[in-house]
């Protein structure tokens, strides 16, 4: 495998690769092999479908499949071989004419050489929890946990809605006394205490 890295900057580097031919082939012709074995296609029996229809029907996919696995294999290997850190994904292109020839730039890590850590300073930060701080963060978390619930007659209380106080029913900001009740348009409805007589409207 060639590799040649050159610099184009303060951390910047340009690798310059080709990727092994016969390494390639070996691997796409192993995995036509699989699907040749492997492969339903209509007309033919599992295990008997000619290798010249599995490569038509697959060979563009698993050429490509095969082209990147061995692109990244074949770049790591070259970053580990040349002892590079990088700092970030590398970008990757075609270079020349050539199928199998390869261009990636990327950035390394800066050497910050031998680091005395016994001279560094370290600044910790620190806070205090005060009881008003608990108190404050219980409260958040009752009004974000509130929920609604039904008053006496089966209704959810809304933001100036139903309000039960001292026997006095106060809805939508008008009094009703006991033995009323609003309809469900709103409406203040008196109902017969006697159980005779049906209902009016005032």
């Amino acid at each position: 495998m060639q590799v040649s890295v050159e610099s184009v900057g303060n951390l910047e580097r340009r690798m310059s690769f080709s990727l092994p031919a016969e390494r390639l082939d070996t691997h796409i012709g192993g995995r036509l092999r699989e699907l040749s074995r492997t492969a339903r296609i209509k007309g033919f029996r599992p295990g008997k479908v000619p290798a010249k229809v599995i490569e038509q029907r697959f060979g563009d996919q698993v050429r490509a499949e095969a082209l990147d696995g061995l692109l990244r294999e074949t770049f790591n290997n070259a970053v580990r071989d040349q002892d590079l850190q990088l700092a970030g994904n590398p970008r990757i292109e075609k270079q020349g004419e050539g199928e199998l020839d390869f261009v990636a730039t990327f950035e390394v890590v800066p050497d910050f050489g031998d680091v005395d850590v016994a001279k560094l300073n370290v600044v910790r930060n620190t806070a205090d929890v005060t009881d008003a701080d608990i108190d404050q963060m219980i409260d958040n978390l009752r009004m974000q946990r509130r929920t609604f619930q039904a008053d006496a007659l089966g209704r959810r209380s809304r933001d100036a809605g139903n309000l039960v106080a001292g026997g006095r029913r106060a809805h939508a900001g008008r009094g009703h006394r006991e033995g009323r009740h609003p309809d469900r348009f709103g409406r203040d409805v008196r109902r017969d205490r006697a159980g005779a007589g049906g209902s009016g409207q005032e």
